[in-house]
């Protein structure tokens, strides 16, 4: 099959159903192109639904199919973005370490920010949907790996702001007496 008949056979399908075909078809595609292709099908479709761990584990799949390297570390990626918005920090640093193996020096350096940056992002979209302690936990989470003075410091005032806003007085006095 090709990947215009793939998307016709889903076309007006429910996302399960969806699902159903898309591994149907993974069990019968010949190509690693075509493997690769049905595997970030369905991982678009479990990040649609909200099933975040099962669409990371698509990309992980994909990325162990995929011949260049480029591709390996973008996926890597995507899969530790994923797990950090499910909140699973343990697998997103273990697809990160994926991604950091497959990228060359120079690229290193841009991935690291890259994942800052993801980190920031979350963060700001958990306190907007009012996701305290989701946002409390990664903010936690962000102190353990490598930040300048400035970002340290900028997660301290967020996690100052949550832990008054949720009641955590002891941590509340705790964080400030840091910064004090």
């Amino acid at each position: 099959m090709s990947k215009t008949e793939i998307e016709q056979a889903l076309q007006g399908k429910g996302d399960f159903v969806k699902i159903d075909y898309l591994q149907k078809f993974l069990s019968k595609a010949k190509s690693l192109e075509m493997r690769k292709f049905i595997l970030l099908k369905t991982s678009e479709i479990y990040e649609d639904k909200g099933m975040l761990n099962e669409a990371a584990r698509m990309c992980d799949s994909a990325s162990h199919i995929s011949i260049k390297d480029f591709e390996k570390v973008s996926l890597h990626m995507r899969e530790s973005g994923l797990y950090i918005k499910s909140g699973y920090f343990e697998h997103a640093d273990l697809a990160f370490k994926k991604a950091l193996s497959f990228a060359s020096q120079r690229e290193k350096d841009e991935i690291k920010k890259s994942l800052k940056e993801f980190y920031f992002k979350q963060g700001e979209a958990f306190e907007k949907s009012q996701r305290r302690s989701n946002a409390i936990k990664l903010y936690e989470k962000m102190q353990t790996i490598g930040l300048d003075e400035v970002e340290k410091a900028r997660i301290r005032e967020r996690l100052i702001d949550l832990y008054e806003k949720t009641g955590r007085l002891k941590d509340y006095f705790a964080m400030k007496g840091k910064i004090n």
